[in-house]
This record gives structure tokens, C-alpha cells and sequence, in this order.
């Protein structure tokens, strides 16, 4: 029986790994003007598209048969594909359809121009889709819908003068319907942000980069006994300065005067037209880090059943994961906020090489030496930047940072903990017979150092 597992796992493996590549997050930025106009940008995995499959089922072969079309097949097929997509993305505005004004999509040029760039490797083809539209005056709300086939997309949205608004939006799903602001409050906002201080135009006195305090002269009792009410003398008629008036600033108050609003008399910037509660956010970043692992992280998951298999002792795993968990926590971290941050092409290859590399550490020893938790210290440093990568490229706002670091850190804990109680179940049981190691630990360590020397090897190349 557990022969029977070991062979059906390795079978497994070989077939995923022809057809496994990194996956990426789609993304979409849409950005609402003051005068009604929207832009929006969708950012996903061509080739998956192309082939009517999410990212993470689409293999690499069938991705490669692509690009090795003539460029008149390959362009007949983006058509298609162009119509699908037009098809099922949508801009709403209180619920009802909005006409696009334009829209384009990428071409067998912008296809070439990609391989030619980064190489037939570098996948998924992450390019970008356009549309325009104009919403109808007056309507409160809008959101968009999205193409099942493209999984999960992280959605930013930016109204004038306000903080761009981020949410992971489900596969298939509409977004959140956002209030739009009116354009009394786009003025408002407006004038808060462009007008001058009052007064000089420059900071209050004693405030950082305005002039300093003077100091009054101290005086004795005696002497102020002798000074008499001073008379007042007048104060010096200075001519008013002509303020400099942005052309943003005139134009939100027109559009205030146009919609009746007369005006703004108040500089006071109002609430937020709107915020997701985090809660309701939360549970989405804590999904996309959940299948980051699973399904869609199988370099992560052989990482991590490597650590499994090294010793039948929990106490090694423990210390092991913990050490893993820290370390790509820590880049994670530091690499969405723009510490630190290493192309693609370096991370990929490092992280199929620490696979390999603990898988064959296994074949020689069963017991945790006092260095393997450094080395996989070092191991999950680079991981924490494959994790990053995923949220890097999303356009997500600094201040939406901590709640998406916090979910997804958090899916991806999920994902690694349901990995090693999935191990447990299946094999769990045997690790304390004397045949563990031959029939189990060596097998799959066997097959986990081969897929990953051949990804090594693939993601150079």
C-alpha cells in the first residue's frame, strides 16, 4: 500500500511539473474623473486566456504551441479572444451596463515583443487590456465584472482627490458598488488640497520652515512701572497678493457650479465617500495566500513536504517550519514595502534550487543538523520574495500595505499547514516503522530533487 502511494505520487509529480509554471494575480486599475470619464486597465495571463483556462490550470506546452504560431494564426486567435473578453468585462454604473467608448487589446505584435524582451520562459504573459467609457450624470455607484476564466482579480479603484480603494474581487464576481463622489465634493476636496495657507502663503510662524519666534525683551518690575500706554500706531496697508489659482482647482468649481452646488464656501474635506471595512477585505487577501499554496504554489508545497521528509521526529519538522515561516514572513514584508527587491529571473531559479537541494540533503541523512534551520532560514528569504511578487505588481495603495500583507502571510500559513497535515494523514501513520526511510523518505525525495533540478535547469534556460 504505501509502495502503491509512493509510485502514484511520483507518477503525479512528473505530470505536473511538465505543465507548472509560477502563477500571477490579474489586476485591474480604474480611474474615475471628475467629469465622469473612466479608465480602465486589466492586467492578466494572456496565453490562459487564450486557451480558455485559469492560470493555474494552463500548462507551459500548450502556452509554448502559441507562440510557435505564425503571426496571422496567433492574431486570428487574439481576436477571438478579444471578443470574449470584451464580451464578459463590464463597467457599471447603479447597477445598469456602461457602453465602452474604446477598448483595445494585446496583438500578436505585443506578443512578440514580450518574448522578445524576457524569452519563451518567462511566463505567465502577464499583458494588459484597455477600455474607456464615460458613466451618466448623476449615478451614485459603480463597480465592474470580470471573466471567470481569469481567477481572482485585484481590483483598485481612484475617484478624484481621494485614496485609491483595493479589493480582491472572487472569480466570475462583480466588485463592490463604490458611491461615487459628487462633484460639490470633488470640490471640496479640491480646494483642501490646492489652495494656499491663509495669510502669507507660507507656514504658521514657530512651525517647521517658517520663521522663527522672537523672543520679547525681558524688562524689570520698575521699568514696566514707568512705561505709559503706548499709543497705537497704525498698521501698515499692505496691497493683497495675487493668488495663484491651479487649473484643477478651477476646474472643480466649475463642476460645482454646474450641478448647482454654487461655489464651495468650506475648505473642510469631507468623510470618505467610501471605505471597505477590512473585515470584509481581510478574508479575501487570506484566500489569495491560501491558494498561492493551494493549488496553485507546488513549488512551495514540494518545499515544504522536502522539510517533512527529512526526519520521522516532530521536533525537527517543527523547528524547520518555524524557521521557513520567519524568514519568507520577514521578506514578504520588506519586499511589498520596497526595501528590497530581486528580478524574477534570479528568485525563480534560487527557489527551485533550494528544493532540490533539501530533497537530496534527505537522501544522505536522516536527523537536523545544527545548520539545516539556517539553510532553510536562507531557502525561505528567497520564497518570501516568490510569495511578494504576487502582490508587488497589483498597483495596490501604500496604505492598503498592511492588510494585504496580513492576509495573504496569513493564507499562505494556512496553505503550509494544511500541506504537512495532508502529509501527515497519508504517510503519518508509518513514519515510525524502520522501513520509513527506504520506502518512503528516499523515493519521494528522489522525485522531488529530479522535478526540481528540472526546473532549475527550465527556469534558466
Amino acid at each position: 500500500m504505501i509502495r502503491l502511494l509512493v509510485v502514484l505520487w511520483m507518477v503525479g509529480l512528473a505530470a505536473l511539473s511538465a505543465a507548472f509554471h509560477p502563477s500571477a494575480v490579474a489586476s485591474a486599475q480604474a480611474k474615475i474623473a471628475a467629469d465622469g470619464s473612466v479608465r480602465l486597465e486589466v492586467r492578466f495571463d494572456l496565453l490562459a486566456f487564450v486557451l480558455e483556462q485559469r492560470p493555474r490550470e494552463a500548462g507551459d506546452a500548450q502556452m509554448k504551441e502559441l507562440l510557435d504560431l505564425p503571426a496571422a494564426t496567433l492574431d486570428a486567435q487574439l481576436a477571438d479572444a478579444k471578443v470574449r473578453f470584451r464580451t464578459e468585462l463590464r463597467i457599471l454604473a447603479d447597477g445598469s451596463e456602461v457602453k465602452a467608448d474604446s477598448f483595445t487589446f494585446p496583438t500578436a505584435a505585443d506578443v512578440q515583443n514580450y518574448v522578445a524582451r524576457n524569452g519563451r520562459n518567462a511566463l505567465p504573459m502577464m499583458l494588459a487590456a484597455n477600455l474607456t467609457a464615460h458613466l451618466p450624470k448623476g449615478v451614485k455607484s459603480s463597480s465592474f465584472h470580470f471573466a471567470e476564466v481569469l481567477d481572482s482579480v485585484v481590483l483598485t479603484t481612484e475617484f478624484p482627490y481621494q485614496e485609491p480603494i483595493s479589493e480582491p474581487v472572487e472569480a466570475g464576481s462583480t466588485s463592490t458598488p463604490l458611491a461615487i463622489p459628487s462633484p460639490a465634493e470633488v470640490a471640496k476636496r479640491a480646494v483642501a488640497m490646492t489652495s494656499p495657507r491663509r495669510g502669507t502663503g507660507g507656514p504658521p510662524v514657530g512651525i517647521r520652515g517658517g520663521p522663527p519666534l522672537k523672543k520679547a525683551p525681558v524688562k524689570s518690575p520698575a521699568a514696566l512701572a514707568k512705561v505709559s500706554k503706548p499709543a497705537i500706531a497704525p498698521l501698515p496697508v499692505t496691497p493683497p497678493k495675487k493668488v495663484l489659482t491651479s487649473p484643477a482647482l478651477v476646474n472643480a468649481r466649475r463642476l460645482a457650479t454646474e450641478s448647482g452646488g454654487g461655489p464651495p464656501q468650506s475648505i473642510s474635506v469631507p468623510a470618505a465617500t467610501v471605505s471597505l471595512p477590512w473585515y470584509t477585505v481581510l478574508p479575501r487577501y487570506v484566500r489569495m495566500g491560501f491558494t498561492h499554496i493551494l493549488p496553485n504554489g507546488l513549488d512551495h508545497i514540494l518545499f515544504v513536504l522536502g522539510l517533512f521528509l527529512l526526519s520521522s521526529r516532530t521536533r525537527d519538522l517543527v523547528k524547520q517550519v518555524t524557521a521557513f515561516t520567519v524568514a519568507h514572513s520577514l521578506t514578504l514584508g520588506l519586499a511589498l514595502y520596497g526595501v528590497v527587491r530581486l528580478p524574477s529571473a534570479i528568485v525563480e531559479p534560487v527557489i527551485a534550487l533550494s528544493i532540490a537541494f533539501v530533497a537530496i540533503e534527505n537522501l544522505f541523512t536522516s536527523k537536523l543538523n545544527k545548520w539545516r534551520p539556517f539553510v532553510v532560514f536562507g531557502f525561505g528569504l528567497v520564497h518570501g520574495l516568490g510569495f511578494a511578487s504576487a502582490l508587488q505588481d497589483l498597483g495596490l495603495h501604500r496604505n492598503d500595505f498592511l492588510l494585504a500583507l496580513v492576509g495573504f502571510n496569513g493564507g499562505v500559513e494556512l496553505g503550509q499547514l494544511t500541506v504537512v497535515a495532508a502529509a501527515f494523514l497519508l504517510v503519518g501513520w508509518y513514519r515510525s516503522n524502520e522501513r520509513y526511510r527506504s520506502v518512503v523518505a528516499i523515493p519521494a525525495s528522489v522525485a522531488i530533487a529530479a522535478v526540481a533540478l528540472f526546473w532549475t535547469v527550465q527556469r534558466i534556460l
